[in-house]
């Protein structure tokens, strides 16, 4: 959503918290796309890091060829519109932490299959950790900027939502549920937490 001056300082202030735990941090505002972008989107719909995600993933998995990273990739990255979004979030929870399937050849040409490791649970300092201020999402109706996005090697997993004090709680969740679930569905679905905040309460 767009951001009040009396909720800038709470942004900034959450910004600092994060980044004390080891999070890298950019300021979207000013975010770039296509060639040369920012982040490496081509454009505000792509939500996914692709190329954090796939440097990360080859590190994590260095005995696997390329060959099991992309058919990871596109296993993990596959449209689940026919879902609902409870469903498809559960898909991708299992995903996250058991890994993906892989299909791949060996030097001999022979088919083998794996685990691909998208996240490191055991060794948490072995992953990419990223907080977005004012991160821009385009949907099919209309453009917004979500006041922080946590992101852990590359895909986005935590949504944050700041208001100011003077604001009830319940209808800044109730509004920004409506506001963002609808027109971007298919942006929420890797998205694991949802935190609304005021100055006094969180969500």
């Amino acid at each position: 959503m767009a951001t009040g001056l009396n909720e800038i300082p709470m942004e900034i202030a959450a910004l600092d918290r994060i980044i004390e735990q080891g999070y890298e941090a950019v300021d979207c505002g000013i975010e770039t796309f296509g060639e040369n972008a920012t982040l490496g989107r081509k454009t505000p719909e792509d939500v996914v890091l692709l190329d954090r995600l796939k440097q990360k993933v080859i590190n994590l998995n260095p005995e696997l060829p390329i060959e099991a990273i992309d058919d990871a990739l596109n296993t993990l990255l596959q449209s689940k519109a026919n879902l609902t979004l409870v469903n498809a979030n559960k898909f991708y929870y299992n995903l996250l932490k058991n890994g993906v399937d892989a299909t791949f050849k060996d030097e001999y040409g022979i088919e083998k299959e794996d685990k691909v490791k998208i996240i490191d649970w055991q060794n948490p300092e072995n992953n990419d950790f990223l907080i977005t201020r004012q991160f821009k999402i385009s949907g099919e109706m209309y453009n917004c900027r979500a006041d922080m996005v946590l992101f852990v090697n590359g895909l986005p997993l935590v949504f944050i939502e700041l208001k100011a004090s003077h604001k009830h709680l319940e209808n800044a969740y109730n509004d920004n549920i409506k506001h963002y679930l609808m027109p971007y569905r298919k942006h929420f679905i890797t998205m694991h937490l949802s935190l609304y905040q005021t100055e006094q309460k969180r969500k």
